[in-house]
């Protein structure tokens, strides 16, 4: 029921997959974050989405299967840095 109210494939993680790779398409080649240089709330909401999902089988696949990887690891650093704090 929920596949078909919200328009999900078979295989829901293409959805995922296709979502995330949007969310760096969206951050372009040039920006680091979509807040620029520094990760902004939007960059945050995003994290904290996915850094939930660490340890599932989901997480790993969505890792091996998308483009989002780089931009992860960087907020990752960014958030033990306390990057973006003004």
């Amino acid at each position: 029921m929920l596949k078909s109210r919200h328009n999900l494939q078979d295989d829901v993680r293409e959805d995922l997959y296709k979502a995330v790779n949007d969310w760096v398409a969206a951050i372009g080649k040039k920006r680091k974050f979509m807040g620029g240089d520094q990760p902004n709330l939007a960059d945050l909401a995003v994290f904290g989405v996915l850094r939930v999902m660490e340890g599932l089988e989901a997480f790993d696949d969505m890792m091996k299967n998308s483009k989002v990887k780089p931009w992860y690891r960087r907020m990752e650093r960014a958030s033990l840095n306390h990057e973006g704090r003004t």
